[in-house]
């Protein structure tokens, strides 16, 4: 130990960086020595989130100056979710000791997780019939009970919105667990001084081998979630995330907005419509909800009319006064990662435009963005191994796409100081031109999942190598949307490159040519379809003269 003592300070910090959580935690209290240098890396990121309890580390250590000196982030993720099912049947079929799997439609059935938490097979198959329904029962009471907090915690959003503005009381009630929440929340936003980011990923987008496949030990099996929804969850993580950014007081610079991930049930942040049909659809009772999620827009103040119009209006004006007070803090923003998922979204083609306004109108407020990535459309949220779903040119609708990216584009070509930029949307040519020729500083481009409705990718790699000066570049899934004829581009899962007669090797030769085509470091021609480069790197004497001298002179 005083071996690794006699090492600077930094180096330490760096090597206990890497450690587990749990490791450095073990760490910190060997002595004082350690104590000093694992503390920061302790407290550096802190998860909170608004169900019972999720406030109560961020709140002691808020009250703790010397610890809240430390948290630079703080990270708004739920601990825990489930999945809704619409009878016993259902439920009993989904678990991993009853389900059949579907060998036909989705391959071999993956193996049960190993977990000693789990109940065994011959525990369930020991579990008589009324065993079994009494245990369903409960998961009903629990969802039921879920159900009801989330209620009470709309009315305190609602109460708090309207404290904030109004001159006389809210009618809502402001002594519930859910409103001490928020308050809680709200103190301890004043007291954490140093915090610079803000993360948000739904859980139940991102871990689903932790989110809602065990409950009390009880296994389902993740292929019975194929054809069953998320239920719930999205709206209460989107209450949530408007809860969090609305509330927080931090005391310095306006939170800066590191990683934001949405769908488009979590659209209520960007825009009062999204956002009164969702607390309006959180107050009514469960058998309600469905007939009021394709509601149309315009009947929201009606069906708000249980409390008065006049308090109708009310709300209305106090959470139009929250979300513009909430877009003031992208204003200081230099990074902002913001991807909305429209796969299921109930508010249709015109939830999706009131959502892209929304998203554009923050983005023009962030003027001094330095990082930006935006993503919009079906299962962005991948990152990784994104599981994206392309539409063809027979589903595309080209009046839809060319709105949303009139909005999106624009207010991309509005940042002047950008300098990372990620794109993953569908767009047009002379649109993607138009933004990216007004970035002076753009140095390094990533365009993933993107189809163009109008133009091709030919003309803009071309346009890339011409105009833009860039240092690094990444490309991935492209798709020419033209008339009878879709091609996908940069995609490994092609025919053309699942034959066996292509070389492992070919794919990367391919993207590295593209990459170093559009960087201005080869003056070979663009051959961008995947047929025509296999044929060529399976006839090499077919290949152009210049080729064969950039091989040579590259050798």
């Amino acid at each position: 130990m005083s071996l690794l003592l006699s090492l600077p300070p930094e180096l330490l910090v760096n090597i206990l960086s890497y450690l587990p959580r749990a490791d450095i935690k073990a760490c910190r209290a060997v002595s004082h020595a350690y104590c000093v240098l694992a503390t920061p890396l302790i407290f550096q990121e802190i998860p909170f989130h608004f169900e019972p309890g999720g406030c109560t580390s961020l709140d002691h250590i808020a009250r703790v100056p010397h610890l809240a000196s430390h948290v630079r982030t703080i990270r708004l993720q739920r601990a825990k979710g489930m999945h809704r099912f619409d009878s016993y049947d259902a439920w009993e079929m989904a678990t991993i000791y009853e389900h059949q799997p579907w060998e036909d439609l989705y391959g071999p059935s993956p193996p049960p997780p190993i977990d000693a938490r789990l109940m065994l097979r011959g525990e369930w198959d020991a579990l008589d019939a009324p065993a079994r329904e009494r245990l369903y029962d409960e998961y009903q009471q629990e969802t039921q009970a879920t159900d009801e907090y989330f209620a009470r915690f709309a009315s305190a959003v609602l109460a708090a919105a309207s404290s904030q503005y109004s001159e006389r009381p809210s009618p809502l009630p402001a002594d519930t667990d859910a409103a001490h929440l928020v308050r809680c929340y709200g103190r301890a936003s004043r007291l954490l001084r140093h915090v610079q980011t803000f993360l948000y990923a739904p859980a139940y987008r991102v871990d689903e081998l932790r989110w809602g496949e065990t409950w009390r030990g009880v296994a389902f099996h993740v292929f019975a979630f194929v054809d069953l929804g998320w239920g719930d969850e999205p709206y209460y993580d989107a209450i949530q995330l408007f809860a969090a950014l609305a509330f927080s007081h931090f005391p310095s610079e306006p939170l800066a907005l590191q990683s934001l991930t949405l769908t488009t049930q979590g659209g209520a942040f960007w825009t009062v419509p999204h956002l009164l049909r969702l607390l309006y659809w959180m107050r009514e009772s469960p058998e309600s909800r469905d007939s009021f999620e394709h509601s149309d827009y315009s009947r929201l103040e009606g069906a708000l009319t249980v409390d008065g119009w006049e308090h109708t209006i009310e709300q209305v004006e106090h959470l139009t006064r929250t979300l513009v007070a909430t877009e003031q803090r992208f204003l200081s923003l230099v990074r902002l990662e913001c991807r909305v998922d429209t796969l299921n979204d109930g508010g249709g083609r015109r939830g999706d435009e009131d959502i892209v306004r929304g998203v554009a109108r923050c983005i023009r407020k962030a003027r001094d963005l330095e990082w930006l990535s935006v993503a919009f459309g079906e299962e962005v949220h991948g990152e990784h191994d994104p599981q994206y779903c392309f539409t063809t040119a027979s589903r595309l609708d080209v009046a839809r796409t060319a709105t949303i990216s009139r909005h999106l584009v624009g207010a991309v070509a509005s940042l002047r100081h950008v300098r990372h930029l990620h794109l993953s949307f569908h767009t047009t040519a002379p649109h993607l031109m138009t933004a990216l020729r007004v970035l002076p500083h753009l140095t390094s481009l990533r365009i993933t999942h993107m189809a163009l409705v109008v133009g091709t990718w030919d003309d803009v790699l071309v346009w890339f190598k011409n105009n833009l000066t860039l240092t690094q570049v990444g490309l991935l899934v492209l798709e020419d949307v033209v008339r009878d004829r879709p091609r996908i581009l940069l995609d490994s899962r092609v025919p053309a490159w699942t034959c066996p007669t292509v070389s492992e090797g070919w794919y990367k030769d391919y993207e590295e040519d593209i990459r170093r085509y559009v960087l201005r470091k080869s003056l070979a021609p663009l051959i961008l379809s995947p047929d025509e480069y296999v044929a060529k790197r399976s006839h090499p004497q077919c290949r152009d003269p210049l080729s064969q001298t950039m091989s040579i002179a590259s050798a």
